[in-house]
């Protein structure tokens, strides 16, 4: 009874030394700023992995510590210090792979040549098993964490210490095998840093891509507000300003409100502008974003003649042989010219012409020479003419503009009807 009380006494004692020292490993673990973590002795206890070769070397050595004795004649003061050395540097083998190899391999080099250190019976060897498997072990962890350099040295050094201590005859097989784990763990290795890479590369792309389509996004946003709001606050403008003339009986007090709201509206105007400064990116192509086709180009024109704009308009008598995305990209050129000229030809008529001749869309948007002195637009980034020839090149189409005799100015177009049909899509017209 007493004897079983003693076995229950030691089993707690070893549970609370267990989890005294799982407490301080989480502790210590939890709080990198510890003082503990902050040592050798600390890093190298806050990771599983050394935990784990620590409690093999042990196991290993009370393995090798009695059956030392078994294999050779070594004092039995000298048995500890032998298999203590053979086996313990496994401990730091995960951590420091060529230092246990060193204490492992200097062990396994010198303790054979001692005066005392010869075997019993039949045991050829000059190690005991267990020397054999810690220097299998380290070598191979030299193999996987070591340098390449470092690994070659290694593979040399330890080649030559199994040919010497094995089995006669058996030498040139060991050689073979350690020859053939070198190779095995290179392989790995390169294996591994292959994928690493490819992983980094990927990533890499993935950002890449993901920032370009930031940018992309970034870009159509501005060109739509550059199409959308500027050409809408540009209407609000002229109408401010003209009320005077098309309103009879303004008065003062009406005329000051209507000069107020010009105002304010030409100061968003700018500060839109300086908006599509920052979001608008030259180096980088959007896609379009889903806009009005040709039928919205009538609200346009009725939007600019209730302005008080002179706008002759001659439309296409089937807009359906147009297709989606021609129809898209000559609304917006529509839209970007008309704001242009009443931004700055005010007072000037203008013409906005659509044809259609042999499966392309000519469209032509014109006006006259600047009635007032007043340029209501001032100054801007000067997006609008190259956003206008990038949406037509984005369908295979073309755009200039330019002055015209009398002192107007002229967008002129040529887009293909159906951009997904043209013949230059094709891979055969080539030839």
């Amino acid at each position: 009874m007493m004897k079983t009380s003693r076995i229950e006494r030691v089993g707690r004692a070893t549970v609370r030394a267990g989890r005294y020292l799982d407490r301080q490993s989480a502790l210590h673990i939890a709080d990198p700023g510890g003082t503990l973590h902050d040592t050798p002795l600390g890093t190298f206890l806050s990771r599983k992995v050394n935990w784990l070769f620590l409690l093999v070397a042990l196991i290993m050595w009370a393995v090798a510590w009695p059956t030392l004795n078994e294999q050779f004649h070594v004092p039995a003061i000298f048995l500890p210090i032998i298999s203590g050395l053979s086996v313990l540097p496994l401990a730091i083998a995960w951590a420091h792979p060529r230092t246990a190899w060193v204490i492992i391999a200097s062990t396994a080099a010198l303790f054979p040549m001692l005066w005392f250190f010869t075997p019993k019976y039949d045991w050829e060897w000059g190690w005991q098993v267990s020397l054999i498997i810690a220097m299998l072990v380290s070598t191979v962890l030299v193999y996987l964490r070591a340098t390449p350099l470092d690994a070659a040295v290694v593979w040399a050094a330890s080649s030559l210490l199994f040919w010497v201590n094995a089995q006669p005859g058996t030498g040139g097989g060991w050689v073979a095998g350690l020859t053939t784990a070198f190779v095995v763990c290179m392989l790995l290795r390169l294996a591994l840093q292959s994928r690493s890479r490819l992983e980094e590369q990927t990533e890499v792309s993935e950002l890449e891509r993901g920032r370009r389509a930031v940018l992309e996004e970034r870009t159509r946003i501005a060109r739509d507000l550059h199409d959308i709001v500027a050409h809408r606050m540009s209407l609000v403008v002229v109408q401010a300003q003209t009320a005077q003339y098309r309103v009879p009986g303004v008065s003062e007090r009406a005329l000051a409100e209507f000069d107020g709201i010009a105002v304010a509206a030409r100061e968003a105007l700018n500060e839109v502008r300086a908006l599509l400064g920052v979001l608008r990116l030259d180096d980088t192509s959007a896609q379009l974003a889903p806009a009005p086709g040709l039928s919205g180009v009538d609200e346009l024109i009725d939007g600019a003649r209730a302005a008080g704009v002179a706008v002759d308009y001659l439309p296409l008598p089937d807009p359906s042989a147009v297709g989606e995305g021609a129809a898209m990209v000559a609304y917006r050129i529509v839209q970007e010219s008309i704001a242009n000229a009443t931004r700055h030809a005010q007072g000037a008529p203008i013409t906005v012409a659509l044809t259609l001749d042999t499966g392309e869309l000519n469209l032509r948007v014109e006006n006259g020479p600047r009635v007032s002195d007043a340029d209501l637009g001032g100054p801007g980034l000067g997006q609008g003419i190259p956003g206008m020839m990038e949406r037509a090149r984005s369908v295979g189409g073309s755009l200039t503009a330019a002055p015209v005799a009398g002192g107007g100015f002229a967008v002129r177009a040529t887009l293909p009807a159906r951009p997904e049909a043209r013949p230059e899509a094709r891979p055969d017209a080539q030839h």
